[in-house]
């Protein structure tokens, strides 16, 4: 099966942006986080790999010749495929919102599609509860009309609308919109048994730093790997592996910093790494670090040889240890962490299942502080106007 995914628009398509948000960066955003969801299942087509169109959109015909291109593209693939248009909407009305997914007409193969898309969304992005369900519907968009496969179009939301806006600009829900995408598609297919989700170890944390504080703290952690988070969060800056991984992988390792385990807290060992030749399972066998972030450094390393990116500063022994098997560097997934940093097979899994999805959906009080200063200004205005009023009246009794 091939899976033909376009992101919609790109940098010069007129009209496609409202005060900031452009709909380019979110389509291809989430058309390469499908991307990565679809490769295990079939071929995966992109119809335009980055947002610059071959022809200028500032004309009519630009834009016609750049949808064609998309569709050449497409049409060009062997095999039996399905296409996938990714969009964010737009109206003149900010308070209009909601999702909806477009088919050119239906009927047959194209609606059955659209609505397994539709049934994923009303799971994964609660379109009809939390978003308005604005349903399946016909249009004569160029790219529906004009490829040879089974086509979808769907705008996930409206950025004109300013809730509409916050859900497309988070980074979690860009990944729920590939995941429902993914998960509709391959329910369709009737391969959703086989389906396995795989949480990648690099790239930016889906959990803010307020987020991993507040999980921790909700499970009785230690003050000290409370803290942690902070340096956790920083070396994610500084080695581009994902903190949120990291710190949940320490969680299972420490109990939350409790050391229910051989390791001690004294040792700084955020992770149960061992010493290069160790003879068992004491705690002699395990590593001590001078301070916690010598300790938490140690993990990012450690981590470093199984996925094959560079330490950062000097590693521990173990680090030359790992770095000389077999698989290393060929690590991508928390889920293939299951027989290799631990001996159960389900231990990746159980990062992903047991700590990480826990945190990334821990609720955190954010304060708005646009609209705490509207209301400091505006109460500060009335106190002034008060002060004038008891001014007037002050110097008219003094007048009197």
């Amino acid at each position: 099966m091939n899976f033909i995914i376009d992101p919609g628009h790109g940098k010069d398509t007129p009209g496609k942006r409202f005060n900031g948000f452009f709909e380019y960066e979110f389509n291809y955003d989430v058309a390469y986080r499908l991307k990565s969801l679809l490769e295990p299942y079939g071929k995966v087509v992109l119809t335009m790999k980055e947002p610059t169109h071959p022809y200028p959109e500032t004309t009519s015909y630009g834009r016609r010749a750049n949808l064609q291109h998309r569709c050449n593209v497409a049409n060009s693939v062997e095999g039996k495929s399905i296409f996938i248009s990714i969009h964010a909407n737009a109206y003149s009305d900010p308070d209009v919102s909601g999702y909806e997914i477009y088919v050119f007409r239906k009927s047959e193969e194209r609606y059955e599609i659209a609505k397994s898309i539709m049934e994923a969304a009303k799971e994964i992005l609660g379109i009809g509860t939390e978003i308005k369900n604005r349903g399946i519907k016909e249009a004569n968009f160029y790219v529906l009309r004009h490829t040879k496969m089974p086509a979808v179009l769907i705008e996930h939301e409206f950025y004109t609308n300013p809730e509409g806006r916050k859900k497309l600009e988070d980074d979690n829900f860009r990944q729920k919109c590939a995941q429902h995408i993914f998960k509709g598609l391959l329910n369709y297919l009737g391969l959703e048994g086989q389906a396995e989700e795989k949480t990648e170890i690099l790239g930016e944390s889906k959990a803010t730093l307020e987020q991993m504080k507040a999980w921790a703290k909700n499970n009785n952690a230690t003050e000290k790997f409370i803290n942690a988070a902070e340096i956790y969060a920083k070396y994610n800056k500084l080695i581009g592996i994902r903190a949120d991984v990291l710190y949940c992988q320490s969680a299972k390792e420490t109990n939350f910093g409790k050391y229910t385990g051989k390791v001690t807290e004294d040792m700084n060992n955020f992770a149960g790494i061992k010493t290069k030749n160790p003879k068992g399972d004491r705690t002699e066998d395990h590593e001590s670090f001078p301070t916690m972030e010598d300790g938490i450094r140690a993990h990012f390393n450690h981590i470093a040889a199984y996925i094959g990116v560079n330490p950062i500063g000097k590693p521990h022994d173990r680090y030359y240890l790992v770095k000389n098997l077999s698989w290393a560097g060929s690590i991508k997934y928390v889920e293939e962490l299951g027989g290799k940093w631990a001996p159960n097979p389900d231990y990746g899994k159980s990062i992903v299942r047991d700590y990480l999805k826990p945190l990334i959906n821990t609720k955190v009080n954010v304060i708005d502080y646009e609209k705490l200063y509207n209301d400091c200004s505006k109460e500060n205005t009335k106190l002034k106007n008060t002060i004038r009023e008891l001014e007037e009246d002050l110097t008219t009794k003094k007048n009197m």
